[in-house]
């Protein structure tokens, strides 16, 4: 589906779970603006979907954040996000990780290039925390004088 046809069809959407409240013929005002948040979903290399939960909170707080703070927030969420990579290498980080459930696809077995490294237990990055973490310090300093 191209792009313009997805804006189209969302935007048939909202107007339509909007229109008993709104009347689009006669209250809508030149300059009047909208913002449509949607989700699509998004594959990898291996057709498996992506990034439910995580995307979702990227999303919601790039609209906290704003156009002029979200270049911030992506970069302060990828400096983050690397620290907690590096924070389960450590051996504090290794208990962490031995204390979450192991990563199994719904067979239950180890997902692709799981045995790349023989020994090795993947692990799960909890990348929601990074990405609350950036929100947070991205947009609660400039809302706040100290």
């Amino acid at each position: 589906m191209c792009l313009s046809a997805l804006v189209i069809t969302g935007l048939d959407a909202v107007i339509h779970a909007l229109s008993y409240d709104v009347d689009f013929q006669r209250e809508i005002q030149p300059g009047d603006s909208f913002e449509i948040l949607y989700e699509q979903p998004i594959e990898n290399t291996s057709g498996k979907l992506v990034g439910g939960g995580d995307l979702k909170l990227l999303a919601a707080a790039t609209l906290w954040a704003g156009p002029g703070a979200t270049p911030a927030l992506l970069v302060l969420t990828g400096l983050l996000g690397g620290l907690l990579c590096l924070l389960l290498l450590t051996p504090m980080g290794v208990l962490i990780a031995a204390a979450r459930p192991p990563l199994l696809d719904a067979a239950g077995a180890a997902p692709p290039g799981a045995d790349a490294l023989p020994g090795a237990t993947p692990v799960l990055v909890p990348y929601g925390v990074a990405i609350a973490a950036a929100a947070l310090i991205v947009t609660i300093p400039p809302n706040f004088t100290w």
